[in-house]
């Protein structure tokens, strides 16, 4: 009995340790992983699916910008593949806030049910994003909503330096 139980607590925290191996923050409610990356470079654009996202677009062409030098070519038609795109879905969600985030080799979507979450997804995004020369992200499926009625935000400027600027842009947002 006692070799049963500590068999099944071993892979129990096997099976964690396994699943967990992206560091987000908030943890998203659904990740699913997949195999490939998606590689995000000078050719790609940032495609506005849905309107009023030029705000949140432009937080992350200038966080790209920053990691990269360039910035990407913003536009509203989407034309093939090597794009980020976003939009808005209707999610039935207690709270709003709910965003999908796909990655494939074809490119990044982002959906959120309103601005708020469409922010939510593109900070997923920069958080999978590695610090580097290049921007390669993992091919991934995520769905997050928010848990609580209030979803707060943390700007960690102790491992990633950013200028004043950004700061108070993000305070803004």
């Amino acid at each position: 009995m006692k070799k049963t139980v500590l068999i099944a607590i071993l892979m129990n925290s096997l099976v964690s340790f396994a699943q967990n191996n992206l560091n987000l923050v908030p943890m998203p409610a659904q990740v699913k992983t997949g195999k490939g990356s998606f590689n995000i470079d000078k050719t790609t654009s940032i495609v506005l699916e849905g309107s009023g996202l030029e705000k949140i677009s432009s937080l992350l062409n200038e966080y790209i910008q920053q990691s990269l030098g360039y910035k990407l070519k913003v536009t509203k038609n989407y034309a093939g593949n090597n794009a980020i795109r976003l939009n808005y879905e209707r999610f039935e969600n207690e709270y709003p806030g709910a965003y999908n985030l796909n990655i494939d080799n074809k490119g990044v979507y982002i959906a959120g049910d309103n601005e708020t979450g469409v922010f939510y997804g593109i900070q997923t995004l920069i958080q999978l994003i590695p610090s580097g020369n290049k921007l390669t992200v993992p091919q991934l499926s995520i769905s997050d909503y928010p848990r609580f009625n209030y979803r707060g935000m943390h700007l960690d400027v102790g491992r990633h330096f950013f200028p004043i600027s950004f700061v108070k842009k993000y305070i803004d947002y």
